[in-house]
């Protein structure tokens, strides 16, 4: 069996994952590759010939699939390549796959992504396919998928009548509030919309991915998780643009198969925990070293925090502190589901210090439940 749908692939100048990533995708049988990459920057003189390395590697699909190349001799910069790339894409078809090239996916993800781009195509208020479940198993059983409101696009799908969907943005606090199904958001999840919100007015531009997750919040828009991960991140380390941090928890989430079992990927669970618990994760992927986890649990408890109320961005970046016996339950199930316990030691040890104090030694920092 093929992938009929196209699968999209952003690639720049790192040639080691790349051959990675052109591998898993090969392994799915893929009818189409659009391949789009950026232009080596000014003043590195390394990046010509990496950025050569990784187009050749395009080459390996030639004969195995049809093969598209969207190709910038300048450089445009991460988001704008990946922002002008997927105009373009939708352009030309209705609905893709999307990979970067420090994006690993295991091969069962590209046909479940297809069979979720089939299963919601009438859907308008589905907006977002993600192969990536930061948490690495949310059931038991580890069959089915969610519906949430946020998704991560370390692998992910989307149609053209969801990239093109006409809204304004950054927009504003009200329109977040307004937005189809803003009621049943948790709280914790509509205050980190709102975060980017601010971003976007205040700070200009902002990521394409966080551009994205707040248009899809103005919208209302729903993302399909499954309940197992299958995507790896593989590209942290210092030649990352973004994710520079080798020890990152988000390095650490393991990848399962859905493979086989194409009878209970398809099954829609409902749990409003989701949501909160992958942001959870991916809040605590920003606390590096252990002296930093000390000092945000001190932070947290600080007496002045009820007066940084206005900060939201803080406010984001403390809350695993500010609900310690909600995440240390997290945590066990993020192990549970085979991550790696010892690289987690000290903040496990920090959140039982904050969550062993009673609740008025422990003051909220703004009024988030």
């Amino acid at each position: 069996m093929t992938v009929a749908v196209p699968v999209v692939l952003f690639l720049f100048n790192r040639p080691a994952t790349l051959s990675r990533v052109i591998d898993a995708v090969l392994a799915a049988r893929p009818e189409t590759v659009v391949a789009i990459a950026d232009g080596p920057r000014a003043n590195w003189p390394d990046d010509g010939p990496r950025c050569a390395a990784a187009r050749a590697l395009v080459d390996r699909l030639e004969g195995q699939c049809a093969v598209v190349r969207h190709y910038s001799e300048t450089n445009l910069g991460c988001d704008a390549r990946i922002r002008s790339g997927l105009d373009w894409v939708f352009e030309r078809y209705p609905e893709a796959i999307v990979l970067e090239d420090d994006v690993l996916p295991d091969p069962s993800f590209l046909p479940w992504a297809e069979r979720m781009l089939h299963r919601y195509r009438d859907r308008p208020e589905v907006m977002h396919v993600s192969g990536r479940n930061h948490l690495g198993r949310w059931t038991l059983s580890g069959d089915g998928h969610a519906l949430t409101r946020r998704a991560s696009a370390w692998g992910w799908a989307t149609w053209r009548r969801a990239w093109q969907c006409p809204v304004e943005t950054p927009g504003n606090a009200a329109a977040l509030a307004n937005a189809p199904g803003a009621a049943s958001v948790d709280p914790l999840v509509a205050e980190q919309f709102l975060m980017l919100q601010e971003a976007a007015s205040n700070a200009g531009p902002v990521a394409w991915d966080c551009a994205w997750e707040l248009k899809k919040a103005l919208a209302g828009g729903l993302s399909v998780v499954p309940a197992v991960n299958l995507t790896a991140h593989i590209g942290y380390g210092p030649g990352a643009t973004h994710n520079r941090y080798a020890a990152d928890i988000g390095a650490s989430v393991p990848v399962f198969s859905v493979a086989g079992r194409p009878d209970a990927v398809d099954r829609c669970e409902d749990d409003s925990r989701l949501d909160r618990w992958q942001m959870m994760i991916e809040l605590m992927a920003t606390y590096r070293a252990p002296e930093m986890v000390r000092r945000l649990a001190r932070m947290a408890q600080f007496p002045a925090a009820a007066g940084w109320a206005g900060d939201r961005r803080l406010r984001q970046h403390l809350a695993p502190f500010r609900h310690a016996e909600e995440t240390l339950a997290v945590l066990e199930h993020f192990c549970a589901s085979g991550a790696p316990r010892e690289p987690l030691a000290d903040l496990f040890g920090a959140l039982r210090g904050v969550a062993g104090r009673p609740a008025a030694a422990r003051p909220a920092v703004g009024g988030v439940a």
